[in-house]
Protein backbone atom coordinates (compact mmCIF):
# COMPACT_ATOMS: atom_id res chain seq x y z
CA UNK A 1 0.00 0.00 0.00
CA UNK A 2 1.36 3.43 -0.91
CA UNK A 3 2.61 5.55 1.93
CA UNK A 4 0.22 8.36 1.06
CA UNK A 5 -2.71 6.00 1.54
CA UNK A 6 -1.33 4.92 4.90
CA UNK A 7 -1.10 8.55 5.95
CA UNK A 8 -4.68 9.20 4.83
CA UNK A 9 -5.99 6.24 6.83
CA UNK A 10 -3.93 7.29 9.83
CA UNK A 11 -5.40 10.77 9.79
CA UNK A 12 -8.88 9.34 9.51
CA UNK A 13 -8.35 6.99 12.43
CA UNK A 14 -7.06 9.83 14.63
CA UNK A 15 -10.18 11.84 13.77
CA UNK A 16 -12.31 8.78 14.43
CA UNK A 17 -10.94 8.47 17.95
CA UNK A 18 -12.20 11.97 18.69
CA UNK A 19 -15.76 11.58 17.42
CA UNK A 20 -16.84 8.08 18.43
CA UNK A 21 -19.47 7.90 21.17
CA UNK A 22 -23.21 8.04 21.82
CA UNK A 23 -25.52 6.50 19.27
CA UNK A 24 -23.62 4.39 16.78
CA UNK A 25 -24.61 6.50 13.79
CA UNK A 26 -25.42 9.77 15.48
CA UNK A 27 -24.85 12.81 13.25
CA UNK A 28 -23.43 15.95 14.79
CA UNK A 29 -26.14 18.60 14.50
CA UNK A 30 -23.80 21.59 14.96
CA UNK A 31 -23.08 24.13 12.24
CA UNK A 32 -19.81 22.35 11.46
CA UNK A 33 -20.91 19.13 9.76
CA UNK A 34 -19.23 15.87 10.73
CA UNK A 35 -20.09 12.23 10.30
CA UNK A 36 -19.57 9.11 12.41
CA UNK A 37 -16.28 7.39 11.74
CA UNK A 38 -16.05 3.82 10.59
CA UNK A 39 -13.48 2.84 13.19
CA UNK A 40 -15.52 0.84 15.69
CA UNK A 41 -13.39 1.38 18.78
CA UNK A 42 -16.10 -0.05 20.99
CA UNK A 43 -14.99 -3.45 19.75
CA UNK A 44 -11.38 -2.61 20.56
CA UNK A 45 -12.43 -1.71 24.08
CA UNK A 46 -13.78 -5.23 24.47
CA UNK A 47 -10.41 -6.61 23.43
CA UNK A 48 -8.47 -4.39 25.76
CA UNK A 49 -10.64 -5.31 28.72
CA UNK A 50 -10.22 -8.97 27.84
CA UNK A 51 -13.88 -9.56 27.03
CA UNK A 52 -15.49 -10.91 23.90
CA UNK A 53 -18.51 -9.06 22.54
CA UNK A 54 -19.14 -11.95 20.18
CA UNK A 55 -19.56 -15.21 22.09
CA UNK A 56 -19.07 -17.18 18.88
CA UNK A 57 -15.65 -15.72 18.21
CA UNK A 58 -13.83 -18.51 20.01
CA UNK A 59 -16.01 -21.14 18.34
CA UNK A 60 -15.93 -19.60 14.91
CA UNK A 61 -17.27 -22.05 12.45
CA UNK A 62 -19.70 -24.82 11.76
CA UNK A 63 -16.62 -26.73 10.59
CA UNK A 64 -15.99 -29.35 13.31
CA UNK A 65 -12.33 -29.50 12.29
CA UNK A 66 -11.72 -25.80 12.94
CA UNK A 67 -8.78 -25.09 15.21
CA UNK A 68 -8.45 -22.08 17.47
CA UNK A 69 -4.85 -20.93 17.79
CA UNK A 70 -4.10 -19.42 21.19
CA UNK A 71 -0.55 -18.24 21.83
CA UNK A 72 -0.93 -15.82 24.76
CA UNK A 73 1.48 -12.91 24.88
CA UNK A 74 1.36 -10.54 27.85
CA UNK A 75 2.17 -6.86 27.46
CA UNK A 76 5.33 -7.27 29.56
CA UNK A 77 6.45 -10.23 27.43
CA UNK A 78 5.85 -8.53 24.08
CA UNK A 79 9.03 -8.32 22.01
CA UNK A 80 9.24 -6.55 18.68
CA UNK A 81 11.84 -5.13 16.33
CA UNK A 82 9.75 -1.96 16.61
CA UNK A 83 10.21 -1.69 20.36
CA UNK A 84 7.68 -1.87 23.23
CA UNK A 85 3.99 -1.34 22.67
CA UNK A 86 2.63 2.17 23.27
CA UNK A 87 1.81 2.92 26.89
CA UNK A 88 -1.95 3.08 26.29
CA UNK A 89 -1.97 -0.71 25.92
CA UNK A 90 -0.09 -1.39 29.14
CA UNK A 91 -1.83 -4.14 31.09
CA UNK A 92 -4.03 -5.07 28.14
CA UNK A 93 -3.67 -8.70 26.99
CA UNK A 94 -2.75 -9.10 23.36
CA UNK A 95 -5.54 -10.73 21.34
CA UNK A 96 -5.44 -14.45 20.65
CA UNK A 97 -7.88 -17.02 19.33
CA UNK A 98 -7.25 -16.87 15.58
CA UNK A 99 -8.80 -19.77 13.72
CA UNK A 100 -7.72 -22.09 10.92
CA UNK A 101 -9.24 -25.20 9.40
CA UNK A 102 -7.68 -28.65 9.17
CA UNK A 103 -5.81 -27.62 6.02
CA UNK A 104 -4.29 -24.57 7.66
CA UNK A 105 -6.61 -22.16 5.84
CA UNK A 106 -7.58 -19.02 7.74
CA UNK A 107 -11.13 -18.84 9.10
CA UNK A 108 -12.09 -15.17 9.39
CA UNK A 109 -13.60 -14.40 12.81
CA UNK A 110 -14.38 -11.42 14.99
CA UNK A 111 -11.19 -12.28 16.89
CA UNK A 112 -9.13 -11.35 13.83
CA UNK A 113 -10.81 -7.97 13.58
CA UNK A 114 -10.24 -7.37 17.29
CA UNK A 115 -6.57 -8.11 16.78
CA UNK A 116 -6.39 -5.48 14.03
CA UNK A 117 -8.28 -2.91 16.09
CA UNK A 118 -6.23 -3.63 19.21
CA UNK A 119 -3.16 -2.27 17.45
CA UNK A 120 -5.03 0.40 15.48
CA UNK A 121 -6.16 2.07 18.72
CA UNK A 122 -2.57 3.28 19.12
CA UNK A 123 -2.56 5.33 15.91
CA UNK A 124 -1.59 8.81 17.05
CA UNK A 125 0.91 7.41 19.52
CA UNK A 126 2.67 5.81 16.57
CA UNK A 127 2.38 6.39 12.80
CA UNK A 128 -0.05 4.07 11.06
CA UNK A 129 2.64 2.47 8.92
CA UNK A 130 4.46 1.41 12.12
CA UNK A 131 1.20 0.09 13.60
CA UNK A 132 0.52 -1.95 10.46
CA UNK A 133 3.99 -3.47 10.60
CA UNK A 134 3.37 -4.45 14.22
CA UNK A 135 0.17 -6.22 13.15
CA UNK A 136 2.00 -8.13 10.41
CA UNK A 137 4.76 -9.08 12.83
CA UNK A 138 2.23 -10.34 15.37
CA UNK A 139 0.38 -12.34 12.72
CA UNK A 140 3.68 -13.98 11.88
CA UNK A 141 3.99 -15.10 15.51
CA UNK A 142 0.44 -16.45 15.63
CA UNK A 143 0.00 -18.10 12.21
CA UNK A 144 1.70 -20.39 9.73
CA UNK A 145 1.16 -20.56 6.00
CA UNK A 146 -1.19 -20.48 4.19
CA UNK A 147 -3.21 -18.76 6.96
CA UNK A 148 -0.50 -16.14 7.46
CA UNK A 149 -0.66 -14.84 3.89
CA UNK A 150 -4.45 -14.94 3.98
CA UNK A 151 -4.54 -12.90 7.21
CA UNK A 152 -2.22 -10.30 5.70
CA UNK A 153 -4.48 -10.09 2.67
CA UNK A 154 -7.50 -9.55 4.94
CA UNK A 155 -5.55 -6.80 6.71
CA UNK A 156 -4.90 -5.08 3.38
CA UNK A 157 -8.58 -5.16 2.42
CA UNK A 158 -9.59 -4.04 5.93
CA UNK A 159 -7.35 -0.97 5.70
CA UNK A 160 -8.58 -0.27 2.17
CA UNK A 161 -12.15 -0.42 3.44
CA UNK A 162 -11.30 2.02 6.23
CA UNK A 163 -9.76 4.37 3.68
CA UNK A 164 -12.80 4.14 1.40
CA UNK A 165 -15.26 4.86 4.21
CA UNK A 166 -13.17 7.77 5.49
CA UNK A 167 -13.23 9.19 1.96
CA UNK A 168 -16.99 8.67 1.75
CA UNK A 169 -17.50 10.46 5.06
CA UNK A 170 -15.33 13.35 3.90
CA UNK A 171 -17.45 13.59 0.75
CA UNK A 172 -20.64 13.70 2.82
CA UNK A 173 -19.20 16.46 5.00
CA UNK A 174 -18.21 18.48 1.96
CA UNK A 175 -21.66 18.13 0.43
CA UNK A 176 -23.35 19.26 3.63
CA UNK A 177 -20.91 22.17 4.01
CA UNK A 178 -21.99 23.32 0.54
CA UNK A 179 -25.66 23.23 1.53
CA UNK A 180 -26.51 19.71 0.47
CA UNK A 181 -28.84 17.39 2.42
CA UNK A 182 -27.55 15.62 5.48
CA UNK A 183 -27.64 11.82 5.09
CA UNK A 184 -30.07 10.11 7.45
CA UNK A 185 -29.24 7.18 9.71
CA UNK A 186 -30.60 4.57 7.32
CA UNK A 187 -28.68 5.96 4.33
CA UNK A 188 -25.42 5.93 6.28
CA UNK A 189 -26.08 2.40 7.47
CA UNK A 190 -26.92 1.09 4.00
CA UNK A 191 -23.99 2.73 2.24
CA UNK A 192 -21.44 1.61 4.79
CA UNK A 193 -22.81 -1.91 4.75
CA UNK A 194 -22.63 -2.06 0.94
CA UNK A 195 -19.05 -0.75 0.91
CA UNK A 196 -17.90 -3.18 3.59
CA UNK A 197 -19.49 -6.09 1.77
CA UNK A 198 -17.99 -5.07 -1.58
CA UNK A 199 -14.42 -4.63 -0.32
CA UNK A 200 -14.20 -7.35 2.34
CA UNK A 201 -16.22 -10.05 0.61
CA UNK A 202 -19.11 -11.91 2.17
CA UNK A 203 -17.13 -14.26 4.43
CA UNK A 204 -14.98 -11.57 6.07
CA UNK A 205 -17.86 -9.10 6.20
CA UNK A 206 -20.07 -11.56 8.08
CA UNK A 207 -17.28 -12.40 10.53
CA UNK A 208 -16.36 -8.78 11.20
CA UNK A 209 -19.61 -6.86 10.95
CA UNK A 210 -22.72 -8.99 10.72
CA UNK A 211 -23.39 -9.08 14.45
CA UNK A 212 -22.87 -5.35 14.96
CA UNK A 213 -24.91 -4.46 11.90
CA UNK A 214 -27.75 -6.70 13.05
CA UNK A 215 -27.75 -4.67 16.25
CA UNK A 216 -27.58 -1.41 14.30
CA UNK A 217 -30.49 -2.45 12.10
CA UNK A 218 -32.53 -3.28 15.18
CA UNK A 219 -31.69 0.13 16.68
CA UNK A 220 -32.73 1.96 13.51
CA UNK A 221 -36.03 0.11 13.31
CA UNK A 222 -36.65 0.66 17.01
CA UNK A 223 -36.09 4.42 16.67
CA UNK A 224 -38.47 4.57 13.70
CA UNK A 225 -41.19 2.77 15.68
CA UNK A 226 -40.76 4.93 18.78
CA UNK A 227 -40.95 8.12 16.68
CA UNK A 228 -44.10 7.03 14.81
CA UNK A 229 -46.84 9.16 16.36
CA UNK A 230 -49.57 7.31 14.47
CA UNK A 231 -48.98 4.10 16.43
CA UNK A 232 -50.61 3.40 19.76
CA UNK A 233 -48.43 2.23 22.63
CA UNK A 234 -49.80 -1.28 22.23
CA UNK A 235 -48.94 -1.27 18.50
CA UNK A 236 -45.46 0.02 19.28
CA UNK A 237 -44.88 -2.74 21.82
CA UNK A 238 -46.04 -5.35 19.32
CA UNK A 239 -43.79 -4.03 16.55
CA UNK A 240 -40.82 -3.71 18.90
CA UNK A 241 -41.20 -7.38 19.78
CA UNK A 242 -41.47 -8.34 16.10
CA UNK A 243 -38.25 -6.59 14.99
CA UNK A 244 -36.20 -8.58 17.46
CA UNK A 245 -35.90 -11.27 14.79
CA UNK A 246 -33.10 -9.22 13.17
CA UNK A 247 -30.94 -9.61 16.29
CA UNK A 248 -28.42 -12.43 16.81
CA UNK A 249 -30.04 -15.45 18.43
CA UNK A 250 -28.37 -14.96 21.81
CA UNK A 251 -29.65 -11.38 22.00
CA UNK A 252 -33.14 -12.46 20.93
CA UNK A 253 -33.13 -14.88 23.85
CA UNK A 254 -31.89 -12.14 26.19
CA UNK A 255 -34.72 -9.83 25.07
CA UNK A 256 -37.26 -12.56 25.71
CA UNK A 257 -35.84 -13.09 29.19
CA UNK A 258 -35.97 -9.35 29.88
CA UNK A 259 -39.63 -9.18 28.85
CA UNK A 260 -40.45 -12.16 31.03
CA UNK A 261 -38.75 -10.49 34.02
CA UNK A 262 -40.57 -7.20 33.41
CA UNK A 263 -43.88 -9.02 33.27
CA UNK A 264 -42.96 -10.93 36.42
CA UNK A 265 -42.25 -7.72 38.33
CA UNK A 266 -45.60 -6.29 37.21
CA UNK A 267 -47.36 -9.46 38.33
CA UNK A 268 -45.55 -9.38 41.69
CA UNK A 269 -46.58 -5.77 42.34
CA UNK A 270 -50.21 -6.68 41.67
CA UNK A 271 -49.98 -9.79 43.85
CA UNK A 272 -48.39 -7.87 46.73
CA UNK A 273 -51.09 -5.21 46.52
CA UNK A 274 -53.64 -8.00 46.84
CA UNK A 275 -51.90 -9.39 49.93
CA UNK A 276 -49.91 -12.30 48.45
CA UNK A 277 -47.75 -14.18 50.95
CA UNK A 278 -43.96 -14.55 50.74
CA UNK A 279 -44.44 -18.15 49.70
CA UNK A 280 -46.71 -17.15 46.82
CA UNK A 281 -44.27 -14.48 45.64
CA UNK A 282 -41.42 -16.99 45.83
CA UNK A 283 -43.39 -19.47 43.75
CA UNK A 284 -44.06 -16.84 41.08
CA UNK A 285 -40.33 -16.12 40.80
CA UNK A 286 -39.44 -19.80 40.86
CA UNK A 287 -41.56 -20.50 37.78
CA UNK A 288 -39.87 -17.75 35.74
CA UNK A 289 -36.35 -17.49 37.17
CA UNK A 290 -35.51 -20.89 38.53
CA UNK A 291 -34.54 -21.81 42.08
CA UNK A 292 -31.16 -20.04 42.30
CA UNK A 293 -32.43 -16.58 41.34
CA UNK A 294 -35.71 -17.01 43.21
CA UNK A 295 -33.77 -17.83 46.39
CA UNK A 296 -31.51 -14.81 45.87
CA UNK A 297 -34.49 -12.48 45.46
CA UNK A 298 -36.15 -13.98 48.50
CA UNK A 299 -33.05 -13.29 50.59
CA UNK A 300 -32.93 -9.74 49.21
CA UNK A 301 -36.61 -9.23 50.08
CA UNK A 302 -36.03 -10.41 53.64
CA UNK A 303 -32.95 -8.20 54.00
CA UNK A 304 -34.84 -5.17 52.67
CA UNK A 305 -37.76 -5.82 54.98
CA UNK A 306 -35.40 -6.07 57.96
CA UNK A 307 -33.69 -2.84 56.95
CA UNK A 308 -36.99 -1.02 56.48
CA UNK A 309 -38.11 -2.16 59.93
CA UNK A 310 -34.91 -0.89 61.55
CA UNK A 311 -35.19 2.47 59.77
CA UNK A 312 -38.83 2.84 60.82
CA UNK A 313 -37.99 2.08 64.46
CA UNK A 314 -35.09 4.54 64.37
CA UNK A 315 -37.21 7.25 62.75
CA UNK A 316 -39.95 6.86 65.36
CA UNK A 317 -37.44 7.23 68.21
CA UNK A 318 -35.77 10.16 66.43
CA UNK A 319 -39.12 11.94 66.12
CA UNK A 320 -39.64 11.56 69.86
CA UNK A 321 -36.29 13.27 70.44
CA UNK A 322 -37.06 16.05 67.96
CA UNK A 323 -40.43 16.68 69.59
CA UNK A 324 -38.95 16.81 73.10
CA UNK A 325 -38.07 19.97 75.07
CA UNK A 326 -34.34 19.29 74.88
CA UNK A 327 -32.00 21.93 73.50
CA UNK A 328 -30.96 21.65 69.87
CA UNK A 329 -27.47 20.60 70.94
CA UNK A 330 -28.80 17.85 73.21
CA UNK A 331 -31.20 16.67 70.51
CA UNK A 332 -28.38 16.32 68.02
CA UNK A 333 -26.22 14.48 70.54
CA UNK A 334 -29.00 12.02 71.36
CA UNK A 335 -29.78 11.44 67.67
CA UNK A 336 -26.13 10.62 67.02
CA UNK A 337 -26.19 8.12 69.88
CA UNK A 338 -29.48 6.70 68.57
CA UNK A 339 -28.00 6.14 65.13
CA UNK A 340 -25.03 4.28 66.57
CA UNK A 341 -27.35 2.06 68.59
CA UNK A 342 -29.36 1.02 65.53
CA UNK A 343 -26.72 0.99 62.79
CA UNK A 344 -23.04 0.33 62.19
CA UNK A 345 -20.32 0.64 59.55
CA UNK A 346 -21.46 1.97 56.21
CA UNK A 347 -25.06 2.03 57.41
CA UNK A 348 -24.18 5.09 59.48
CA UNK A 349 -23.24 6.92 56.27
CA UNK A 350 -26.63 6.16 54.70
CA UNK A 351 -28.84 7.27 57.57
CA UNK A 352 -28.27 11.05 57.35
CA UNK A 353 -29.16 10.89 53.65
CA UNK A 354 -32.29 8.84 54.39
CA UNK A 355 -33.27 11.32 57.10
CA UNK A 356 -33.01 14.27 54.72
CA UNK A 357 -35.02 12.53 52.03
CA UNK A 358 -37.78 11.37 54.36
CA UNK A 359 -37.91 14.74 56.12
CA UNK A 360 -38.44 16.45 52.75
CA UNK A 361 -41.15 13.95 51.80
CA UNK A 362 -42.96 14.53 55.10
CA UNK A 363 -42.74 18.30 54.60
CA UNK A 364 -44.28 18.03 51.12
CA UNK A 365 -47.07 15.81 52.43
Amino acid sequence: MAKTKVQVIGAGIVIACAVIGGTRYYLNQSSSPSFPSDLELSQSADVISGSDSDPSAMNPSDNPEAQVIIKPVKYVDYRSVYGPLPGSLEGAPLPTGLSVDSDGQLIPTAALQRLFDYFLTTVGEEPLDRVVERIREYLDVQLDEPALSQANQVLDTYLAMKEAIIAMEAEWSEEVAQGGPRPNFQDIFDRKKALRLELLGEEVYEAFYQRDEQMDEYTLRKLAILKDEELTQEEKNQQLAEIENVLPEDLQQKKEEERALEQLEDDIRVAQAQGASDTEIYQMRLEVMGAEKANRFQRADLAKRGWDTRVTEYRNERNQILNSTLSDEDKQSQIEALRESHFSGRELMRIPVIDRMKDQQETLN
